[in-house]
């Protein structure tokens, strides 16, 4: 979490600086930390007239979301301030009943008011006549109007005129750049590092053979934790299974397979794909390698019950050994790593592993989207919302930097505070700002309409434009020289962000490498320009 926190505070920093620069799709609205309309006013906003004056329990069925309820904390006090609205959310997943909620409120003509689930779905829904046009409603939806191609793609896919569905995660950054969370991958080998230091650290030839033998001496070696409680190779949790077991599936992405289409996964660049119904395919090993580890006593038995807040608690207790993901594994900690308190995960890779990243795509990732029910009672006051949710205020918030609560302005800087650094449930937030702990007010939703970029390379373009206009300064240096200073000033603000957004310094370990290929590059540019500077020197501009 506090992995998450540090970088929106990198991008507020940038935003602040730089507001031309965001690589967000919405447009500025009111400044982080605002102060916000009181709900028993009938506020001016981007959307026209549209009045709070009584509360609205706004239901959202959300199939991505891993918290039932209403949403609380920080995040609730900040949707009844600014909007006289409440957020209930209904997660299917959470419910335990997975498929038949779906069922049974689609046939009882109410998903609800939001409605967040794949676009395959929203096609149903569309036409079964669940869903209402947010068509008239998008002329007064400033933020959301810059996400149509994402949605022109949905009427593309529904077969209509009108907008019955958004996207989520949609962004305008290249889709050439990962969309990832940083230095580390989505997916990866993330193990629990005392557990593997205390087996010696040894090197991972193979996932399928290696991965696991360590896997099994590390529980060996380490039965419980400190508490005293078991401890597992592997654990799962059944939310996120839909028609297959998310654990075995999870593993295609080590082998280089992400691009998901049904059944079938393919390669990134689409030089291979299988099916997960291939019996001799990778999803079928592994299901076979998870079923010998429980038998064995190496899966924990609780994977087909428990839930996500379950198995985030474990692992944050250490009880569960191997993680598929950074956010279950190092987001869980906070940045103030204390080996002899804490378990922390560190990532390790196989001479196997064939790891790639999704780009930022301007349709939307993951294949889900937003729309609103047709018994929707306040239309204006959703199209709203979730414009909002698109604007730039909406996505600090919805990535928990708000001013006040987890960052203070100081000098004119963003400044974590001790709540917003802790980043842990070990703190519980004063009333004055919605009461509880991290998990109570962290935004719910866990699926944002706009994904945004984490802006280390942005800090590394910044801070290598403002080295190549110093060095430019110096008569001595030529072209090359000035280059070559740029190319390496640019990876050392990326070392700079990376580190400010892991809240380590261990990154650093890849600076002389990455200096030493600034010599090539920075040559290599410089030659271009040259040529450039050459070839333009007859051409005069006005």
């Amino acid at each position: 979490m506090t992995k998450k926190i540090l970088a929106c505070l990198l991008a507020l920093v940038l935003l602040l600086s730089l507001a031309a620069c965001s690589s967000a799709p919405a447009p500025a609205t009111d400044a982080p930390g605002a102060s916000a309309p009181a709900a028993e006013e009938t506020a001016q906003t981007e959307t026209g007239e549209v009045s709070h004056d009584e509360l609205y329990t706004i239901e959202m069925f959300n199939t991505y979301a891993n918290y039932m309820g209403v949403q609380g904390g920080w995040f609730g006090k900040i949707l009844k301030d600014k909007f006289n609205i409440e957020l209930n959310i209904i997660a299917p997943q959470v419910a335990g009943t997975g498929d038949t909620l779906y069922q049974t409120r689609s046939a009882a003509g109410n998903l609800g008011d939001i409605i967040i689930q794949p676009k395959a779905r929203m096609v149903d829904c569309y036409q079964a006549g669940l869903l209402a046009n947010m068509s008239p409603y998008l002329e007064d939806c400033a933020n959301l109007q810059k996400l149509s191609v994402a949605y022109d793609s949905m009427k593309e896919l529904m077969g209509t005129e009108d907008v019955y569905a958004i996207p989520g995660r949609v962004s305008n950054a290249s889709p050439t750049k990962a969309a990832g969370r940083g230095v580390n991958p989505e997916q990866g080998i993330f193990l629990r590092w005392d557990a593997y230091m205390s087996v010696g650290e040894p090197e991972v030839e193979t996932l399928e053979e290696d991965l696991v033998a360590l896997l099994y001496k590390m529980q060996d070696e380490n039965p419980t934790n400190k508490n005293g409680d078991k401890v597992y190779a592997f654990s799962a949790f059944p939310d996120w299974d839909g028609n297959t077991v998310r654990a075995a599936r999870e593993m295609l992405y080590l082998y280089g397979y992400g691009n998901a289409q049904g059944y079938y996964w393919m390669t990134y660049d689409g030089s291979d794909v299988v099916s997960l119904l291939d019996e001799g395919g990778i999803y079928y090993r592994w299901l076979k390698i998870f079923n010998k580890a429980y038998r064995d006593g190496y899966f924990d038995p609780d994977s087909s019950t428990q839930t996500w807040d379950m198995i985030a608690s474990k692992a944050k207790d250490g009880r569960v050994l191997f993680s598929w993901w950074t956010f279950l594994g190092t987001n869980i900690h906070s940045t103030s790593f204390d080996p002899e308190t804490q378990y922390g995960y560190g990532w390790v890779t196989t001479k196997d592993t064939l790891l790639s990243n999704v780009g930022y795509n301007r349709y939307g990732l993951e294949g889900n989207a937003y729309a609103m029910g047709k018994n929707a009672k306040y239309p204006e006051r959703i199209m709203e919302f979730l414009d909002w949710l698109a604007s730039e205020e909406g996505i600090l918030y919805f990535n928990a930097l708000v001013e006040g609560v987890t960052y203070e302005m100081v000098d004119g800087q963003p400044v974590l505070t001790e709540f917003g650094l802790d980043g842990s449930d070990d703190k519980v937030a004063p009333e004055s700002m919605g009461g509880g702990d991290w998990s109570d007010g962290s935004c719910q939703i866990n699926y944002p309409l706009v994904h945004v970029d984490d802006n280390i390379s942005l800090l590394g373009g910044v801070t290598a434009m403002l080295v190549m206009i110093a060095l430019r300064r110096c008569r001595r240096l030529s072209v090359y020289g000035v280059s070559v200073g740029g190319a390496a000033a640019h990876n050392i603000g990326q070392m700079a962000a990376a580190c400010i957004t892991l809240g380590s310094t261990m990154v650093l370990g890849y600076l002389p490498f990455l200096l030493a290929v600034s010599l090539v590059t920075g040559t290599l540019t410089g030659f271009v320009t040259a040529l450039l500077m050459r070839a333009t020197q007859h051409i005069q501009f006005r």
